[in-house]
């Protein structure tokens, strides 16, 4: 049949009969789920396509809806406040089906359908068990019908001595199962795995007549599925390359136009992989379907975790109090801000008593890098996972291993993260290495290779006030920035040239450079923040993006001199 013909008709119908629809050819199930198709649908016939994203403060949690294809739609009639409590969002099924629970001493388990504001309560499960995974199953709509499934964890110093072939222990989980039409939780026989199986923290996946969850076992991610018909487990590996850890940045779950799927991130976050699991002739295969380059959207608004596919071309990324839509076919995204300009600090970091911050951060690499008052470590945030991480300098040098007298400091060079190792003697500089990061994550390892060594020894008598000075930075590939008292000079170690500019007083020494290359358009900036700063703070500013303008602050104060509750003996842990 024409295809213009199917997509007037299937955007016609309602939603019940659209995935009854999906089930009939591979041409209907492909058509339905484009992003041009989804946005007519969702309008002739009132439909709401989106996404429910939950943020916690403390022990309460905020939901927001988001959705590219349904504009004018007032987010604020999807909220959760028709309920009793507030709740967490535990599961999720087709047809806006959400599984919600209070958190207290007394704990309430809701089903609901947000659209409709309907909701139902839902009996306790065992509350002496701690719930690890939920899954939930809309199994039929007319009658209504579904399926929770909860697996909990029995007591953790409680397992097996009964060894595997493999001679690994196990552990038992205890499960429970839902059934609306008898609505009371049923247990099932326990469920038994390797001992040194964890779950990954993502939600189940439905799809193959299964709940499916994404586990790892220290070598391999490994696939639990649930089946609801026959209400039996079973866990399978990955085929290589994909069960693999190190071969990703990270490997997760998802659905893609009903079916299982793995989005794979590649470890320089550059590239996504798409790969989908397919029944031919009774035989499931994983299929490569797609490879998505995020090289412009990085560069663009940064780096943002990928959550899922949206539709046949759209991908879902989270970041930090944002949501991204990025149409890998044509370009083009959209972006969802939470706008509340508000100073959100995430968790305390701890430094080791002795260490202090240098200077000014340098960005690079999706995240704000400090040097530490010691020369050998780097403390950086990486703001798209809102993580710290204290690394240690690893540059491997033969000379610097001779230097009495080293002066660090961090620099940028060539949009990549670079370390500046300077020795200096009473005759002033002699040397200075530059050593630059080929790539923020290959196997886990950074990578440091020396760019440039200069010699400053073999100075001419006209040159002789260079070795007075000391490096700041890296102009460009030939040209180093150096400070001495009143004065800076730009020194071009190629052709020995320099240029020597005055400071305002004799008495002036530059003790950091902020390098500034822009334009002379205006910016629109909606509010200003005010921040008091101790002098013991530092600040870091990066920008996400110019269209929209978007920018982040990360602040770096200290709490206090003194934190009794570190050990007397031996240096606080980070």
């Amino acid at each position: 049949m024409n295809p213009d013909i199917m997509f007037e008709i299937f955007s016609r119908v309602p939603l019940k009969t659209l995935t009854k629809s999906r089930l009939v050819s591979k041409e209907f199930n492909s058509l339905t789920y484009e992003s041009s198709f989804m946005k007519i649908h969702c309008e002739r016939t009132k439909t709401i396509a989106g996404y429910v994203v939950q943020s916690s403060q403390k022990t309460r949690y905020h939901s927001s809806f988001l959705s590219i294809d349904n504009p004018g739609f007032d987010p604020r009639q999807l909220n959760l406040d028709f309920l009793p409590q507030p709740v967490q969002i535990l599961a999720t099924a087709d047809q806006g089906l959400l599984f919600c629970a209070t958190h207290g001493s007394k704990n309430q388990h809701y089903i609901c359908k947000p659209s409709t504001r309907q909701w139902e309560i839902i009996p306790n499960p065992d509350s002496r068990c701690f719930t690890r995974k939920i899954g939930l199953v809309l199994l039929g709509s007319n009658p209504f019908r579904f399926k929770i499934v909860r697996v909990s964890e029995l007591d953790p110093l409680e397992y097996s001595s009964e060894p595997e072939q493999d001679g690994n222990n196990y552990k038992s989980y205890q499960c429970e199962i839902f059934d609306s039409d008898d609505w009371v939780w049923k247990k099932l026989d326990d469920l038994k795995l390797p001992y040194n199986v964890f779950f990954n923290p993502k939600p189940a996946i439905s799809a193959s007549t299964g709940l499916h969850w994404l586990t790892w076992d220290g070598n391999k991610n490994k696939i639990l599925s649930f089946y609801q018909e026959t209400e039996s487990w079973d866990l399978v590996s990955l085929p290589e390359p994909l069960c693999f850890r190190e071969n990703w940045n990270s490997v997760n779950f998802a659905e893609y136009e009903g079916k299982l799927a793995l989005i794979c991130v590649t470890p320089e976050l550059d590239f996504v992989e798409l790969w989908i699991l397919r029944n031919y002739g009774g035989k499931q295969e994983w299929v490569l379907k797609h490879i998505v380059n995020l090289t412009f959207l990085n560069e663009e608004i940064g780096h943002s975790s990928i959550e899922s596919f949206y539709n046949a071309d759209t991908l879902l990324l989270i970041g930090l109090y944002r949501a991204v839509f990025f149409n890998f076919k044509t370009g083009r995204y959209e972006i969802f801000d939470s706008e509340t300009w508000e100073w959100k600090p995430p968790k305390d970091i701890k430094l080791p008593f002795y260490e202090s911050l240098q200077f000014c951060a340098v960005s690079a690499y999706g995240g704000l890098h400090w040097l530490t008052m010691s020369g050998k470590n780097m403390l950086s945030f990486y703001e798209d996972k809102e993580s710290w991480e204290l690394s240690l300098l690893k540059p491997e040098s033969p000379v610097l291993s001779k230097f009495s007298c080293v002066g660090t400091r961090l620099t940028k060079y060539q949009g990549k993260l670079g370390v500046i190792y300077e020795k200096s003697q009473r005759s002033g500089i002699e040397k200075v290495e530059l050593w630059i990061m080929k790539q923020c994550y290959c196997n886990r390892k950074r990578v440091w290779s020396k760019e440039h060594e200069l010699n400053f020894e073999a100075c001419n008598n006209e040159q002789v006030q260079i070795r007075d000075c000391s490096v700041l930075c890296f102009y460009n590939p030939d040209v180093v920035l150096m400070t001495g008292f009143g004065f800076v000079i730009f020194y071009n170690f190629k052709t020995s040239r320099f240029e020597r500019v005055q400071l305002g007083s004799r008495y002036t020494y530059a003790r950091d450079v902020v390098f500034l290359h822009t334009d002379v358009e205006p910016i629109n900036l909606k509010v200003k923040l005010e921040l008091t700063c101790s002098p013991c703070s530092k600040i870091g500013t990066v920008v996400l993006g110019s269209n929209p303008f978007r920018f982040k602050i990360v602040r770096v104060s200290e709490l206090d001199q003194f934190d009794p509750s570190e050990p007397e003996n031996g240096m606080p842990d980070l």
